[in-house]
């Protein structure tokens, strides 16, 4: 919870108050996540039989800023379900991982023309709850076992294509330079062997933004 109070006071404070520069919305789409293991990661965990892409979802809201006629500020914060998903080799199990994020991106943005824009920017992500769910749809809380790491700092980059004055949609790409896990390897007597684990949480996302008023 102090993560996520944490991330609303770093928005509110980056928005400067300019109604008539400023506008307001909410977004939301699907989304296609999947995240890196470290080499030994497999070898310690060797049921592992292939890893997959997750179908997550994002949903939350926006304000976005003219700077000039062609740059412009976005910030957002919004809620995320990352994560992967991968097949068990003893039983060819599918088990899927969910991660759940609150994401505050400070992104950056360029206007081709009247249609087209680019962004880019970094991005703070606040771990919350992680989830494994398999076939059956049993679910287990993984982080109630095992601690991950409480925030993902990454960077975020894309298009956006408007189609009204009030709606536009975009297609961005977030790749996480943060560890997710970290696991600490020991043998039959408890003695240290290495450390292992997850890194680089990524999705592709895309979201439909609906403005409160109209751009002009």
């Amino acid at each position: 919870m102090k993560k996520i109070i944490a991330l609303i006071f770093i928005l509110i404070t980056s928005i400067k108050v300019s109604y008539s520069q400023t506008y307001f919305g909410v977004k939301a789409g699907p989304s296609i996540a999947n995240i890196n293991f470290d080499e030994n990661y497999r070898v310690a965990f060797n049921q592992i039989e292939r890893k997959t892409n997750r179908i997550g979802y994002q949903l939350g809201f926006f304000a976005q800023r003219d700077i000039s006629n062609k740059l412009f500020m976005r910030t957002e914060l919004y809620y995320s379900l990352k994560g992967y998903a991968l097949y068990e080799a003893s039983s060819s199990q599918k088990l899927r991982f969910g991660l759940n994020y609150i994401n505050l991106p400070l992104l950056l943005g360029y206007k081709i023309n009247h249609t087209f824009s680019a962004f880019i920017g970094p991005e703070l992500a606040a771990l919350g709850p992680v989830y494994a769910t398999s076939k059956n749809q049993r679910r287990s809380r993984l982080s109630d076992i095992v601690n991950h790491e409480g925030l993902d700092v990454g960077l975020t980059a894309g298009t956006m294509y408007t189609l009204t004055p009030k709606l536009s949609v975009d297609l961005r790409y977030t790749y996480g330079l943060s560890k997710i896990l970290k696991l600490d390897i020991t043998d039959e007597q408890g003695n240290f062997l290495y450390q292992t684990g997850q890194r680089n949480s990524k999705a592709l996302q895309l979201s439909l933004n609906y403005f409160f008023r109209a751009k002009v």
